[in-house]
């Protein structure tokens, strides 16, 4: 556990030193960012509130799904299982790969 709590302090004050030297607005140093978040926390909590329940949302949809596209692939025959699979696979073919990238 100290191990763990040397570890972060470490990274704290890299952050901190890197902050300094760099001089950018882009990397503000720790302390601002921490001061920031305490005085900002109720606006904090109400974005994360908001970012959790579209988490949830979206992996309730996923699993529903998942298991919808499951359980019809183990009622159908293996050979129209098959070729139901084989042609959602063709079909995103056309798709650029980078534009999937999101989606993983």
């Amino acid at each position: 556990m100290k191990y763990y709590l040397a570890a972060l302090a470490s990274l704290l004050v890299l952050w901190q030193i890197a902050a300094y030297v760099v001089n950018k607005p882009y990397l503000p140093p720790f302390t601002d960012v921490a001061m920031r978040a305490a005085s900002d926390h109720q606006i904090l909590l109400r974005n994360l509130a908001s970012t959790l329940a579209r988490i949830a949302a979206a992996t309730t949809l996923a699993l529903a799904a998942g298991l919808a596209c499951g359980l019809a692939a183990s009622w159908l025959t293996e050979r129209t299982s098959a070729n139901l699979l084989k042609a959602l696979i063709l079909l995103t073919y056309p798709i650029p790969h980078v534009a999937l990238l999101p989606i993983l």
